[in-house]
């Protein structure tokens, strides 16, 4: 071969062909041969496994040999199954020694059976437990089930970390029966999603009670379901224990605690893009300029648009003077990325138990621009302690940072503009310059940004409780004292910067782009408006307790005293007509431009 390749003669390119045609055979013949061997080996194998292949007959009863007609036989890790008949018989035909045929069936324990050589498998299914003996939260205190008359629902944690939101609220959508989420804002971080526990009928659409450890609280949303025991729901008769609040239902839920044991650390991280749920079809420019056309016609006008005119929008050939913009293409992104990183510790011993958690949240927007995030910095720490023999107490502290910076302007008003301006008007031109639209330069690419100023929310929250459990069975069997002290402090800080923008017109008959400025929606006035808010909010509870069970029935009573306060006090300033863009100050404006107000209340 070398030697070929060094050949230096009269034929030196001939040659390397040779070489290279004598080559191409060489490995057709190697490729037909080793395609005819596997061809035949795969003959062989597939031949085997018909061979192999056999049918499997059987009954499914329960317990007590009854038949069960409606079992689900499936062949384990494909789609091949089958049903059993009214006498719980079945057939399967296709099936492997090495298959395992799966027996489902509501209300019994899933069963797994190897075939083998068996060509008939009998199986008794047995029941489910269905777990009456599940403590589940109820208002002021926890019930088994098997004692609940009233209506609740309740699901565990694990069901919602499975489904991998970070949206809490969401991921009650379809594991709880009658609840319906609304999503009303999508922006990253807003509380706009509505609860609606009853439904469509649910009254006035108001939202549920939420409490979350015995408190009712807010942040129900901001919540790591990672940090998630249980989340029950209560409406009707199971309601009416929390008064007129609970008109609508309410929503307890139970934060993991620690356990007994050893030290157990656990890290969940996750990615994840969000997407709008869907995206409205508008008219194209050509399509607009011909039912345009129509429309004046019928009403026995001049066309606007002509034939050439139409062609341009459709072809795309012009698109200085004949944009087809799709609005909604042009200010949303396909999809938005969000991280979340949770860590936890749980531990303790007889005496002392731990659960200890941080989270870490950040959600980007959907705009085009990408302008816009939601970060979110949390910790809790729950701790139970023994102190006597028949005293426990329990301190809670959840701390919570959120930062939300967004354009200053909600998504809605986003998407108004998206279908109220034209398709014939510009996003963008081809020289990339922001196009002028309708109601005062309302161009959504534009106002979805920061280029027309920002709206930034920085919260801190702090949400404690001291609880005490008084365990009085010295006294008589099942009274005990318990008792907490809630204290939540919050303080919200809201910054909005407007600012116009300039935006741009063409003019066909002088081939220049006329500057203008974009009025919406800072109306042509830079400006800059702060707002404080201070809360406080105090929550006192006792109650005695007694609770006792004699054979099959139970007796529970209770007699608690609760008292509430709430310290609120807020603080408004606003600027307009800054001297600098750049220079985003409230002393930094003109004097005739300014307001300042607040108030406070204790109740």
């Amino acid at each position: 071969m070398k030697k070929l390749f060094k050949t230096v003669g009269v034929y030196p390119h001939f040659k390397k062909l040779l070489l290279v045609v004598r080559l191409s055979v060489l490995l057709i013949l190697i490729a037909v041969f080793h395609s005819q061997g596997k061809s035949e080996t795969g003959i062989s194998r597939k031949a085997n496994m018909l061979q192999q292949q056999q049918t499997v007959t059987g009954r499914v009863t329960d317990k007590n040999r009854q038949p069960l007609p409606g079992v689900t036989i499936v062949l384990k890790g494909t789609t091949q199954g089958t049903i059993s008949d009214v006498n719980g018989e079945y057939t399967l035909s296709g099936v492997t020694p090495e298959g395992t045929l799966v027996f489902s069936f509501v209300g019994m324990k899933t069963q797994e059976v190897v075939v083998g050589n068996q060509r008939q498998i009998n199986v008794a299914l047995e029941e489910e437990t269905i777990g009456l003996e599940e403590v589940i939260a109820i208002g002021y205190g926890t019930k088994e089930k098997g004692q609940l008359t009233g209506s609740v629902a309740n699901v565990k944690g694990e069901a919602l970390t499975q489904i991998r939101t970070t949206d809490l609220i969401k991921s009650l959508q379809g594991v709880m029966p009658g609840i319906i989420v609304n999503d009303r804002g999508g922006a990253p971080g807003s509380e706009d999603s509505e609860i609606l526990i009853r439904g469509t009928h649910t009254l006035g659409n108001n939202t549920p009670l939420i409490v979350i450890d015995g408190v009712p609280r807010s942040g129900f949303g901001q919540l790591s379901p990672e940090d998630i025991e249980e989340v029950s729901v209560l409406k009707d008769a199971s309601a009416a224990i929390y008064g007129a609040r609970a008109a609508n239902g309410v929503i307890i839920v139970r934060t993991k605690r620690g356990k007994t044991g050893q030290f157990t650390l656990e890290v969940n991280s996750n990615y994840g893009v969000n997407s709008m749920t869907r995206i409205p079809e508008l008219m194209e420019s050509w399509e607009w300029a011909t039912y345009q056309n129509e429309v004046l016609e019928y009403y026995g006008q001049v066309k606007r648009y002509s034939d050439d005119d139409i062609q341009k929008y459709k072809t795309g050939s012009d698109p200085l003077t004949h944009p087809n913009t799709n609005f909604y293409r042009e200010a949303f992104r396909d999809y938005a990325p969000e991280t979340h990183h949770n860590i936890s510790a749980t531990g303790g011993t007889e005496t002392v138990k731990y659960f200890l958690s941080g989270d870490y949240l950040r959600k980007e927007s959907q705009y085009s621009s990408k302008d816009g995030y939601y970060n979110q910095y949390q910790l809790r720490s729950n701790i139970d302690a023994q102190v006597q023999k028949y005293i426990n107490i329990g301190m809670d502290i959840n701390l919570r940072l959120e930062n939300e910076k967004m354009p200053p302007i909600t998504t809605y008003n986003v998407v108004h503009r998206c279908w109220f301006n034209y398709p014939y008007e510009h996003a963008y031109y081809p020289n990339g310059l922001p196009g002028w639209t309708r109601e005062g330069g309302g161009n959504p690419v534009v106002i979805n940004s920061f280029d027309i100023g920002w709206n930034e929310n920085i919260d801190k929250i702090a949400h404690t409780k001291l609880s005490f459990n008084l365990n009085m069975d010295w006294l008589t069997d099942g009274l005990a004292l318990t008792g907490y002290a809630a204290y939540d402090f919050t303080i919200k800080n809201n910054a909005t910067h407007m600012k116009p923008v300039p935006l741009y017109l063409y003019n066909p008959e002088t081939g220049e782009y006329d500057e203008l400025t974009g009025t919406y929606p800072s109306n042509g006035n830079t400006s800059l408006s702060k707002r404080n808010d201070v809360s406080n909010d105090n929550l006192y509870h006792i109650r005695l307790q007694y609770d006792r069970g004699f054979g099959d029935h139970n007796i529970s009573a209770f007699a608690a005293y609760e008292q509430s306060e709430t310290d609120f006090t807020y603080l408004y300033a606003y600027r307009k007509e800054l001297f600098s863009a750049s220079k985003v100050e409230l002393f930094a404006g003109e004097e005739d431009g300014r307001a300042v107000n607040g108030s406070s209340s204790v109740g």
